[in-house]
């Protein structure tokens, strides 16, 4: 797992996007949303208390990112619905 935290990662506000994925694509991010809770868990399952809740200066700490996983969920679930339903713009 070390072999992560030497990449360097992108920033999200600088990460690109593409929307014209075939529909055959929807299971795929489906199936990636649904594992969202395992995937974190695995993460964080021997990492200790003081560590998930760690700040440094303003940014977040690892417990307040996945937080905002969480609140985003219902926004998940909406823009599902929005494929589905093959509106123009999701919300």
């Amino acid at each position: 797992m070390f072999y992560i935290y030497s990449m360097q990662r992108i920033k999200w506000t600088e990460r690109k996007f593409s929307f014209d994925y075939p529909e055959g694509m929807f299971p795929f991010f489906l199936e990636r949303l649904r594992g969202t809770p395992a995937r974190i868990e695995e993460m964080i399952k021997n990492i200790p208390e003081e560590i998930l809740v760690r700040k440094r200066g303003n940014e977040w700490s690892v417990k307040e990112h996945i937080g905002h996983l969480i609140d985003l969920e219902e926004l998940h679930d909406g823009r599902i619905d929005d494929y589905l339903n093959k509106l123009e713009t999701l919300r």
